[in-house]
């Protein structure tokens, strides 16, 4: 059970359960040690935690590159977790923030950049470095390891990051690359993979980077752009990372209506129109013309549940609405009507979210007031 602590971050996520490799959208609460997660939001029984000292995050996952939203969590005891976020710009957020969490509980900090590292400050950057480091054609390559049973990724030896700050040019001597090398590792950027080093390195405030072939390293947080370092280093980033293509969409039956602008997408709980149950779902707004096509995050499913079209939609006061198509004890709850008449309930995760919700409904939403 985690330590209760101050919550950095919460929201949600889809897991992969590993025994059953089914998908299940849950609750997750990030504090300064835990990624812990619920089947609710209320927060009454946790289902699981994952120990963030000594673990690294990552993405792209290989096999789900294709796949929006997903990112994977190694523990210091070789565990890996699947994630899905409901976007990619969704997933960059929750990447950097459990990559700090990471990096603060490895104890570790650096009080001032060595000399090596001022002296390329005017060219580059130590986000520039990580970010070319992790180039999906001209980065570092990585290896597999084994430590007893556990069997640790996207691994490299001291000696490979050395050569590699050589051979781009980032350091002109092994001992200056050496210097900047040791700067990540007291940043945290990079840690010692399990064993005997890392539990030496642990013990001191100023660990040393070690430029051998022996001492494996990895990323803390590993995100590997599908466009390559050295093309997009110069241009900022854009907003359509968590944009999906229309071919990743579309149901056969609804092409007409599926073609639209992505307007906002993220998670939002439901409410059925037969049974009245309440089930998460991964939902996504568009317009010319406006649609809103929502998934069942039960399964990795391809294929939408549904795709409605928005072109008679309101955005009604819930105030405006009857007192029996209200739900009882939901908060942050929104509703469209479309011109058949039918109501659709929605849950967002909070008040402010609800808002931006709204706020983008009624932007597509011709009849909206």
């Amino acid at each position: 059970m985690a330590t209760c602590t101050a919550t950095l971050k919460e929201g949600f996520l889809v897991k992969k359960r590993l025994s059953k490799h089914r998908w299940k959208t849950r609750w997750f609460v990030l504090d300064e040690d835990h990624l812990t997660y619920y089947q609710k939001t209320k927060r009454q029984t946790s289902l699981g935690s994952i120990p963030l000292a000594g673990s690294a995050v990552s993405y792209p996952v290989p096999g789900y590159d294709k796949k929006p939203g997903i990112f994977k969590i190694s523990t210091y005891g070789g565990k890996e977790v699947l994630l899905r976020a409901a976007t990619n710009e969704d997933r960059q957020v929750w990447t950097h923030a459990i990559g700090a969490v990471i990096r603060a509980r490895e104890g570790i900090v650096a009080t001032e950049l060595s000399q090596a590292a001022k002296d390329i400050a005017g060219k580059t950057n130590i986000s520039e470095i990580l970010g070319a480091m992790q180039d999906r054609s001209a980065g570092i390559s990585t290896i597999s390891t084994s430590r007893g049973k556990v069997t640790y990724e996207n691994c490299f030896s001291g000696a490979m990051v050395i050569d590699w700050l050589l051979e781009w040019s980032f350091a002109s001597d092994r001992g200056n690359a050496c210097s900047i090398a040791g700067d990540l590792l007291r940043l945290a950027h990079l840690q010692v993979v399990k064993g005997p080093m890392r539990e030496e390195q642990l013990k001191t405030q100023a660990p040393t980077f070690i430029d051998s072939a022996h001492v494996l390293y990895r990323f803390s947080r590993r995100c590997q752009s599908f466009i390559t370092y050295m093309e997009s280093s110069s241009e900022s980033s854009g907003s359509s990372a968590g944009e999906l293509s229309d071919g990743d969409i579309l149901d056969r039956q609804v092409s007409n209506i599926s073609k639209g602008k992505l307007i906002k997408e993220g998670f939002l709980i439901k409410q059925g129109h037969v049974r009245k149950k309440w089930k998460a779902r991964r939902v996504i707004l568009k317009e010319n013309p406006p649609s809103l096509t929502y998934y069942s995050m039960a399964k990795s499913a391809a294929e939408p549940l549904k795709v409605l079209s928005l072109e008679d939609a309101s955005i009604p006061e819930l105030t405006s609405l009857p007192n029996q198509a209200l739900p009882k004890k939901r908060e942050h709850v929104f509703a469209v009507r479309r011109g058949d008449k039918r109501l659709l309930l929605f849950q967002a995760e909070n008040e402010h979210e609800k808002n931006d919700w709204i706020k983008a409904m009624e932007l597509v939403c011709p009849k909206s007031t």
